[in-house]
């Protein structure tokens, strides 16, 4: 590694365009309709409803690894971390396909209720619930031996399910009801059910107050309840056909879609009021929560695009084209990616937000005597006579993400892949400074 002997000045327009950008298009089997992230071995499942198969994807090299024959019509994945399995729900021929994530083949086919719509994994138990729509039952897998140990009995059109560790509980919204049905994790039997308001769609846990949010999306209400006494606490009166939803943990705050008036609405979790309504995309059906730079990607159905927003205040970032018809996306967290299934084609679309900032640059020589870092022994040295104190400093990568918080004296660059990364002073003037390394092998 060589630190370049003419470290160039960047100075630096911040731009109101946060590095989103189309990084791939995957292609996959026509009608991908869900999405999962699984970080045991960073791979992404996608499975495609209009032909049997899910696609599994490296999620680091953006590229399809293999395609998997399935049931018909497979519309939900569900993760099963113990023994490192995919569920796949076959809507058509009423099955769960059981993938072995390790070798990406089925080993098991499971007989569940008519219609699975939803999956989710109980890791305390380790099973596994299918939620059948077209019969009203919940079937609950064992998710060792991938065998029925029993259909229940719910209330009508099972469409969401969600496991909450907290009381070993699984709550599932009955679609065509006012109800939500919770299911007893360690017994399997039917605990309660909690009336919210009519159709209840979505379900997303506020874990800090164990609260649980559903949107209802034929009465344009969210309805929250207490997890702990499982009763309605208050129903929230939202957009107009309420469909997603997404809680951000950091700002204390859960977005709602309304598929009809294309807009999302901002509920504050303490007050559980209202804070905001801000306008999207055409037919918004999909929210999801970027934790590493806290915003919230909305997938605009009949848009074809998705709005990114700020997770702090609903702020309009960027919007992105995609594919055609985009109805499903994941997360994958260690490459900052937001994977998005274009059901209307047979394409996946991989955005990448580098977390940083636009800049417009120039770049002026700077003597050696003028240097504020040198390398030694794989370690950048930074001068605090330069006015890179401790707080002072980070190393960008070309895309603007910082990779490296800097101090002044060593700092080891060894782990660092190759290629140009930019030391930031943030301290020294007013308007930030960028000096160009160079990581060579």
């Amino acid at each position: 590694m060589s630190l370049a002997r003419a470290l160039p000045f960047i100075c630096c327009l911040i731009s109101s365009v946060l590095g989103q950008w189309l990084e791939a298009t995957v292609q996959v089997d026509t009608g991908p309709s869900a999405l999962l992230y699984v970080p045991e071995g960073q791979k992404v499942y996608c499975a495609n409803q209009l032909v049997g198969t899910v696609s599994v994807i490296d999620a680091q090299a953006n590229q399809l690894l293999s395609t998997v024959r399935v049931g018909v019509e497979p519309c939900c994945l569900a993760w099963n971390p113990i023994g490192n399995k995919v569920y796949a729900g076959n809507f058509s021929d009423n099955t769960v396909s059981v993938i072995d994530a390790a070798l990406d083949s089925v080993v098991a086919t499971v007989p569940v209720a008519s219609g699975p719509r939803a999956l989710c994994h109980n890791h305390a138990d380790n099973k596994v619930y299918s939620a059948g729509w077209l019969t009203d039952t919940v079937t609950i897998i064992d998710g060792a031996g991938d065998t029925v140990l029993r259909n229940l009995r719910v209330r009508s059109g099972p469409l969401d399910l969600l496991y909450n560790p907290v009381g070993d509980k699984v709550y599932c919204a009955d679609n065509d009801t006012r109800f939500v049905s919770v299911i007893g994790g360690a017994t399997d039997s039917l605990l309660v059910d909690v009336q919210t308001r009519l159709s209840p769609t979505a379900l997303c846990r506020d874990t800090t107050r164990d609260l649980l949010y559903v949107s209802n999306y034929d009465a344009n209400r969210v309805s929250v309840i207490r997890c702990d006494e499982d009763t309605l606490l208050v129903a929230i009166a939202v957009n107009d056909l309420p469909t997603a939803l997404a809680w951000n943990p950091v700002n204390d705050l859960v977005f709602c879609a309304g598929e009809n008036n294309d807009s999302v609405t901002i509920i504050d979790c303490n007050l559980r009021v209202v804070e905001r309504v801000v306008p999207v995309g055409s037919s918004p059906g999909m929210l999801l929560w970027n934790g590493l730079n806290n915003k919230v990607y909305c997938l605009n159905y009949l848009g074809d695009n998705v709005s990114v927003l700020d997770g702090a205040t609903g702020d309009s970032i960027a919007t992105l084209p995609v594919g055609h018809r985009p109805a499903a996306c994941c997360w994958d967290p260690v490459d900052n990616r937001v994977f998005v299934a274009n059901s209307g084609g047979s394409t996946i679309t991989v955005l990448r937000d580098s977390g940083g900032v636009g800049l417009e640059a120039r770049e002026s020589a700077t003597s050696g005597s003028d240097e504020p870092a040198t390398l030694v022994g794989g370690m950048v040295f930074l001068r605090e006579a330069e006015g890179l104190g401790s707080q002072a400093a980070g190393l960008l990568d070309v895309s603007g993400r910082k990779v490296l918080e800097l101090h002044s004296g060593p700092n080891d660059v060894r782990h660092l892949a190759p290629g140009v990364y930019f030391i930031l002073n943030r301290a020294r003037t007013a308007m930030p400074e960028f000096f160009k390394v160079t990581v060579v092998r």
